[in-house]
């Protein structure tokens, strides 16, 4: 069963996402200094850089969560606010530890958007949107009366990412999906990314400095480094492009214009 929540309507040429000059500064720290960024429906869209370099900034801003100095931020053609998150668009977020609320189930976690958000269904129906998301994420149906604490950390991330996608969300952002994962499980929460964004044609939106996620599931790449976008384009050319900040952030060398 797919949530009925109304979302504006985006015109064909229109990106989903728009940033336009966005600029932020907190006291005597100026973070982004004009970003301007599209992301089109259905791509899959991968933001890269170091720590520090106001990736989460932005993502803060394209959700409304905080206010920026200057610039544009559109979402569905939209000003995005705290009244109106995400520009009123049907969004999904995989926060980077999961995020679960401790006092809660796997199923309150999961079905916390569709029993409390607009378009909420019953306690019944929520239980079975729940476990289809659930077996969707490879976790059975049978957890969820545990609490996150009787989880492992694997199956934390991918309990978040059943709540994510629980009511089949328009955008769905992901904040370092693969923190504090090995790389097995890690490579699989990126299959898994890669899949549910393929298969609905859900616009997806990830912050990482995982180069392993940014291969397995994106397809648009922006590279920011000092509060600027140094670098932007297609996932397939991220091997072939000539910029020497992106060569030195791919290879992982301690020399070069980013350092």
């Amino acid at each position: 069963m797919k949530v009925s929540v109304a979302t504006p309507p985006v015109a064909p040429d229109e990106p989903v996402i728009e940033l336009r000059e966005l600029t932020k500064s907190f006291p005597g720290n100026p973070v982004l200094r004009g970003v301007s960024l599209e992301v089109a429906k259905g791509e899959s869209f991968a933001l890269i850089g170091g720590s520090g370099t106001g990736k989460s900034v932005i993502l803060k801003c394209i959700l409304g969560l905080i206010p920026w100095d200057g610039g544009i931020v559109r979402v569905n053609g939209n000003k995005p606010s705290l009244s109106s998150i995400a520009g009123g668009a049907r969004i999904g977020m995989l926060f980077q530890g999961g995020a679960l609320f401790d006092s809660m189930t796997v199923f309150q976690n999961v079905a916390f958007q569709l029993v409390r958000g607009p378009g909420r269904v019953s306690a019944a129906e929520a239980r079975e949107i729940a476990a289809r998301k659930l077996e969707r994420v490879g976790l059975e149906a049978k957890i969820m009366d545990l609490y996150p604490s009787e989880l492992s950390g694997g199956m934390q991330k991918r309990a978040g990412l059943a709540r994510a996608i629980a009511t089949d969300p328009d955008i769905l952002f992901f904040d370092e999906p693969t923190t504090g994962l090995d790389p097995i499980r890690a490579a699989g929460i990126n299959r898994l990314i890669s899949g549910i964004v393929g298969e609905s044609g859900t616009t997806g939106f990830t912050i990482t400095h995982d180069m392993s996620s940014v291969r397995t599931f994106a397809s648009k790449v922006a590279l920011l480094h000092s509060g600027q976008i140094v670098w932007n384009g297609a996932a397939s050319e991220l091997d072939t492009s000539d910029n020497s900040s992106l060569r030195q952030f791919v290879e992982g060398s301690a020399r070069g214009p980013l350092t």
